[in-house]
């Protein structure tokens, strides 16, 4: 199995423990191939260390990672969905690199100067700024160009759509069998 995925993972390795001799993994998967010895010798212990590796991969750090990507590839995707409506197609794969890159770039910057306004703002009030308080003006900036990219969208029109007329052109075969079988497909005609 060839899958980075931890949930096909598991998937297999419960599939391969009811397999007597088989050792599939190789490579980097390899170590893989210790938990079907103990799967076969116990299932139950193979299933203890899948539970404990689950365990260990919902930690909050992990969690917080993986929110923090899923929420950055959907501002992402809507704005590319938002410049494909703007030009009027889509964009290309080099095109949405360089987008992405001057996305990034500027909400970079525009991230920074937010923090820097909220930490000066609850500075006069309070006095003092955690972490954590810089943690959550990041959390907020970022709610608030997800909710603009979503504003943006609903005020953007649908682009309209472009059917493409497909032209197939079929070539004459060149071979002395395939013009013997044209020209006697011409004379039963």
């Amino acid at each position: 199995m060839k899958t980075p995925y931890f949930p096909h993972r598991v998937r297999g390795l419960r599939t391969e423990v009811q397999k007597p001799r088989a050792m599939p993994y190789k490579d980097d998967a390899e170590p893989l191939n210790e938990l079907l010895v103990i799967g076969r010798q116990s299932l139950q212990a193979m299933e203890n260390l899948i539970a404990v590796a689950e365990y260990k991969r919902n930690d909050d750090r992990n969690e917080y990672q993986r929110k923090f990507m899923a929420a950055t590839r959907r501002r992402f995707k809507l704005a590319f969905e938002l410049e494909a409506r703007r030009i009027g197609r889509d964009l290309t794969l080099d095109e949405r690199t360089r987008f992405m890159h001057e996305l990034q770039a500027q909400w970079s910057e525009e991230r920074d100067a937010y923090v820097v306004r909220r930490t000066e703002q609850v500075q006069q009030q309070i006095g003092a700024v955690s972490h954590d308080d810089k943690r959550e003006f990041i959390s907020q900036f970022w709610d608030m160009k997800t909710q603009e990219l979503l504003a943006m969208m609903s005020e953007a029109k649908p682009p309209a759509l472009r059917k493409k007329k497909r032209v197939v052109e079929v070539a004459k075969p060149q071979t002395a069998m395939a013009s013997a079988l044209t020209s006697a497909i011409d004379k039963k005609k």
